[in-house]
């Protein structure tokens, strides 16, 4: 109150004409008050915003991920709690992927080995069942015997790939056949649901490892026939750009990806699509992009949208 009070009637007051020691007073008082309003700013401003921050990447390092602050203070601090915000919202997705990620891997694994020894108990405890009867049940433990086969295949795949930073078996073949092999080899598939494939492309060599770009035609053509409806067509196409890369894109005429199908479908078991979960174990396409990063390139959904996905692999030719 003192201080308001020297502020009002200061212009009403000649300090040349005080005492020194009086003055001296003034000052000191005047430069304490000063020095605590600063002082009052600066814990608002900086500090308590710091000690929010600190607050914050202690709760984060016992695995709190859900944690955000508000944008306040300073420009720098601003930017920090930013930065903070962005790695707990990363850190929390990569979380949620991990427990999605077991959680998957268990439940892929038991729902077949569960289907095959229920059936295979049936068989061998109902003799009173039919002939026909037998043959679909022993039709559904080979479809899963060869689920199950494909699965762990593709997780040692994946495992083996994921400690390789080296390719050792490469050699110069004509990738564009390999692709027209691929379609091929897939016909049974695809005509199941009278899809037309069609491949557009001059023939290109590449120097590569002929079997891991295999995986690649056969999971992303395979993906894109999963997710295709009846009666559609399927785009497949390569072309050679500058600075010797070979762009493969293959579209489908599916309903397409949500930003969040698009963002994790090269993750280890994601699969976006409920319908189809049945028809593959959402490992195919974690190899594929495994494989492309192992030879220099890369793999990517190009667009989606009502009108289906493309994926787009990049690959040096050399």
């Amino acid at each position: 109150m003192f201080f308001f009070y020297l502020v009002r009637i200061s212009p009403f007051i000649d300090i040349s004409e005080l005492p020194k020691h009086i003055t001296e007073y003034l000052a000191a008082f005047v430069s304490i008050v000063l020095g605590v309003i600063l002082a009052l700013i600066f814990r608002k401003r900086v500090l308590k915003p710091i000690h929010e921050l600190v607050e914050a990447t202690e709760r984060i390092s016992e695995g709190d991920y859900k944690i955000r602050l508000p944008l306040t203070g300073l420009k720098l601090i601003r930017m920090l709690t930013k930065k903070m915000n962005t790695m707990a919202a990363e850190l929390d997705s990569i979380e949620t992927l991990r427990s999605d990620f077991i959680n998957n891997f268990s439940h892929e694994f038991k729902t077949p080995i569960v289907s095959i020894g229920g059936f295979a108990k049936i068989l061998k405890s109902n003799s009173n069942l039919s002939e026909e009867e037998r043959r679909e049940y022993l039709d559904i433990i080979i479809s899963e015997s060869d689920r199950l086969a494909n699965l762990s295949n593709n997780i040692l795949t994946l495992t083996r790939l994921e400690n390789q930073s080296i390719l050792s078996h490469k050699s110069n073949f004509n990738v564009s056949e390999q692709i027209r092999l691929v379609i091929a080899m897939l016909e049974p598939k695809w005509r199941e649901k009278n899809i037309d494939i069609s491949f557009e492309g001059e023939d290109y060599n590449i120097y590569a490892d002929k079997d891991l770009l295999q995986h690649i035609w056969t999971n992303v053509i395979d993906n894109a026939y999963k997710f295709s409806p009846a009666d559609t067509e399927i785009k497949v196409a390569v072309r050679n750009i500058k600075n010797n890369k070979l762009i493969f894109t293959v579209a489908d005429s599916g309903k397409g990806m949500s930003e969040f199908e698009a963002k994790h479908a090269f993750d280890k078991f994601y699969q976006g699509n409920v319908a189809n979960k049945n028809s593959g174990n959402g490992i195919g396409l974690a190899v594929a992009k495994k494989i492309c990063e192992l030879h220099g390139g890369d793999i990517k959904i190009k667009y989606t949208g009502s009108g289906g996905s493309c994926f787009e692999i990049t690959l040096p030719s050399e």
